[in-house]
């Protein structure tokens, strides 16, 4: 009976942390924490499975939205590419809020810098996202 329950105990825990497992960022362009030389004409963003992407929003470093027609998708999917404006010279922060097959909403963030004058860095892997399902 001892190793049954020795048994157990691991297998709840790798069904707990599947349970717990959200959709994530994969990737994205520009990637958080790029330094670009010239402004991007779309923020492509892409997930580990299909989500619908609820909301997103692009904010200067001084908070004024960035203007990008975006709406909201019916349809699932794993890769968007949202059309971006001309973008002056500036520091720009996105955010997003995405809801996966299993119903959980999930938001995340990244920033991106716009300086013809920096030198250019690719950025970092994309920033860990934060459920509404704990």
């Amino acid at each position: 009976m001892k190793s049954a329950k020795k048994l157990l105990v691991p297998a709840l825990w790798l069904v707990a942390s599947m349970v717990q497992a959200h959709t994530e960022l994969k990737s994205a362009t520009p990637a958080n924490g790029a330094v670009l030389n010239h402004a991007p004409v779309t923020l492509d963003l892409a997930f580990s499975e299909p989500v619908q992407l609820l909301k997103l929003n692009i904010a200067d470093g001084s908070g004024a939205v960035v203007a990008t027609g975006f709406k909201a998708t019916a349809d699932s999917q794993k890769v968007f590419a949202i059309a971006l404006p001309a973008m002056a010279p500036a520091v720009y922060n996105a955010s997003w809020t995405i809801v996966g097959k299993d119903g959980h909403r999930v938001e995340g963030k990244l920033g991106f810098t716009v300086d013809p004058n920096a030198v250019e860095s690719a950025g970092k892997a994309p920033v860990r996202e934060h459920s509404d399902h704990h």
